[in-house]
């Protein structure tokens, strides 16, 4: 039973998720407020304001010499810089 918590209640054992615990729901609920509201600052991924490669979150194109091969490397040194 990988990542399940055991309650009690009297001689009955209940089996839920940790995701499921009433300690967990509220802090769940703000990472999703959280997120909700870094994804709206950023832009849509499927509608660019150009046709070429963007970082959506800081709106950054990049030129046509760019090589998509390599965009991982690229965006992995762009966040190590921030």
């Amino acid at each position: 039973m990988h990542n399940l918590k055991r309650l009690t209640q009297g001689n009955n054992v209940i089996t839920t998720q940790q995701e499921e615990s009433r300690a967990r729901i509220p802090g769940d609920a703000e990472d999703r407020i959280k997120l909700k509201n870094f994804l709206v600052n950023c832009i849509h991924p499927f509608e660019p304001p150009e046709n070429i490669l963007y970082n959506i979150y800081t709106g950054e194109g990049c030129t046509e010499k760019a090589n998509v091969i390599h965009s991982y490397e690229i965006g992995t040194k762009m966040m190590l810089l921030r």
